[in-house]
């Protein structure tokens, strides 16, 4: 090679590294510029307490329209039934603080990769969330796919009115389904302050009533009393099975709701829970043509336990089972204003429990009684 080709390589070469290493400047300035990290809806953080409408759209969801009324939330395309509180706070703050990490893809025809193409279409993945506020549109963005901790993390999004993507920080993943966006607590009475249960119904093959009931003389007591009709060689099922069904109202949540009034309530089975600090909560549940059982709840106050409040003085400070279960109780004050809060949240609907809570709410006498050699198969010990 002579001495002028040499020089010529060295030359170009040289000019090559200069103009990549500018390129890499300006592109990098250019980046920093166009690409700062920000929210990526800078005006909506000021309005998100303004908000009173949610618009959801999913394959998994549908659409989902939740709005606010009276400073409640409800789900407008399920009866106006109240929404989870929490749950909505949760997602208007995860909208308003999506904060862009960086750009991703503005190609359209690449958006299905990452869940981020129109939620109506066919086999679309992502969430479309659209925001208002006094009628005004303040937000309208798709949520697309969580990227693993392993390559980052981060939650990939677009407005719906760009191509450009972006991925923005933390993990969002909006609940999409109705019975996650309800409010699906019923009532929620501990069970320790169940006094007791009746449960009446009419026998299927006479006009007969059937009437069980389950009880406790004093809260202290160790296992409830059945009383209930047992032919000759059974007896009652051991006290667990038997607290089952006085604990029903601890902690009950809904699969569904709907008006009282849009369901027929043939052969209702009537179950009265009353507890030691007078309240009542009279179930009147049926068989739909769902094949499930719907349960309306009326709600009032019934006699308070005798010696009750003289059993709360002397154990509520204890650090013993008693204490805890006096602990439970209420004040007249504080039962009138659960009362209250009940009726408001109760009266005019029928739910559908969970199967279990339903089978106990409607349980039968064959339910609560059995032959003594099956409880010692099972294992447990007859009561005497």
């Amino acid at each position: 090679m002579n001495m002028r080709i040499l020089i010529a390589l060295v030359f170009a070469v040289a000019v090559i590294s200069v103009g990549a290493y500018f390129f890499s400047q300006e592109r990098q300035a250019l980046q920093s510029e166009a690409y700062t990290g920000g929210p990526l809806l800078p005006d909506l953080q000021a309005q998100v307490n303004n908000v009173d409408a949610v618009r959801l759209q999913s394959q998994e969801g549908g659409v989902i329209n939740l709005v606010r009324q009276g400073g409640i939330w409800v789900v407008k395309d399920h009866y106006n039934y109240r929404a989870n509180p929490d749950r909505v706070s949760i997602l208007l703050k995860q909208v308003a603080t999506l904060e862009k990490i960086e750009p991703k893809t503005a190609k359209p025809q690449n958006h299905a990769r990452l869940n981020l193409d129109d939620p109506a279409g066919e086999n679309a993945l992502g969430t479309r969330i659209t925001l208002k506020a006094n009628g005004e549109e303040v937000a309208d963005v798709v949520i697309g796919l969580v990227s693993p901790p392993d390559h980052g993390g981060g939650t990939f999004v677009r407005l719906f009115s760009e191509d450009q993507t972006w991925l923005a920080k933390d993990e969002v993943k909006p609940r999409r389904r109705l019975l996650d966006l309800l409010d699906r607590s019923v009532v929620n009475v501990d069970g320790r302050r169940i006094r007791s249960v009746d449960i009446q119904r009419s026998a299927v093959k006479n006009d007969e009533k059937e009437s069980i009931t389950i009880s406790k003389e004093t809260p202290s007591q160790d296992k409830y009393n059945l009383s209930a009709s047992i032919p000759a060689g059974f007896q009652p099922k051991a006290d667990h099975e038997l607290s089952s069904i006085a604990r029903v109202p601890d902690f009950m949540v809904l699969e569904d709701v709907k008006p009282a009034t849009d369901l027929k309530w043939d052969h209702p089975v009537e179950t009265i829970f009353e507890t030691f600090d007078g309240l009542r909560l009279t179930f009147r549940s049926a068989v739909q043509k769902d094949g499930k059982v719907w349960s309306a709840v009326a709600v009032a106050t019934t006699n308070r336990s005798p010696k009750l409040d003289d059993y709360i003085v002397a154990n509520k400070t204890a650090d013993t089972e008693a204490g805890r279960i006096a602990g439970q109780m209420k004040t007249p004050e504080e039962l009138a204003e659960e009362v209250k809060l009940l009726a408001s949240r109760l009266n005019g609907w029928a739910y559908r429990l969970t199967d279990y809570k339903a089978k106990r709410l409607t349980a039968t006498s064959e339910e609560v009684i059995e032959k003594p050699e099956a409880a010692e198969r099972s294992g447990t010990v007859p009561r005497q």
